[in-house]
């Protein structure tokens, strides 16, 4: 577990320092997403991941946390994964335009973005659809009612503080804390298995093997 652990981190972190131009900020951003992630119902695993994706789609790091409380009360609240939300997510801010089809995904995950965007734009739900049809929806529509969604007033406002009176929340925090200490337990054995894996590749292209 503990070596799992230091491989999810390592490759991430590398994502990160690609995207990012800098090992520093990486590891920076790194553990702000692990105080985020073990203080909410959100794993580690699952807010590193989706947020890295998200990085990949255009948005700043100064934006994932926040996108990340955003995106995760609404997985959470709607019972979807965030992975799954923030690709959808992610896919619409990457195209600048919310299409029917878009819609359609956040609808038949649960997810009443036909109402918010409704609210937004000051017209009747039902004109939603047309105004998608017509390409004249933005993702700066689409995030204003996933914000409106999970501020303190919104309908699914709160969830992430809710949830971390639960068993699942707090199983979540413990599971967090428990794979960080095994990593950090087995630092020592991951670099001894590195320098083992480097020394075997270096003999056997040594002996002729590619």
């Amino acid at each position: 577990s503990g070596i799992e652990f230091n491989k999810f981190v390592e490759n991430q972190t590398m994502g990160f320092t690609v995207m990012m131009k800098s090992a520093i900020a990486a590891k920076a951003q790194m553990q702000s997403l692990y105080d985020f992630a073990v203080n909410s119902p959100l794993t580690f695993k699952e807010t590193a991941g989706s947020a890295k994706q998200l990085m990949a789609y255009g948005f700043a790091a100064s934006e994932l946390i926040p996108t990340m409380k955003s995106l995760g009360s609404v997985a959470i609240a709607t019972g979807n994964r965030l992975d799954d939300i923030a690709y959808v997510y992610g896919t619409l801010r990457s195209q600048g335009r919310a299409y029917s089809r878009d819609l359609m995904q956040f609808g038949m995950r649960g997810i009443p973005i036909y109402e918010e965007l409704a609210k937004v734009m000051g017209v009747g739900a039902d004109q939603i659809q047309k105004l998608a049809s017509q390409g004249a929806i933005g993702f700066k529509e689409v995030e204003k009612a996933f914000k409106n969604m999970t501020n303190e007033s919104g309908r699914f406002g709160g969830t992430l503080d809710a949830y971390m009176d639960t068993l699942t929340g707090k199983m979540s925090m413990l599971g967090d804390i428990a794979e960080q200490t095994a990593g950090k337990l087995m630092e020592p054995t991951t670099k001894v298995l590195k320098d083992t894996v480097e020394d075997l590749t270096r003999q056997f292209q040594g002996a002729g093997f590619q």
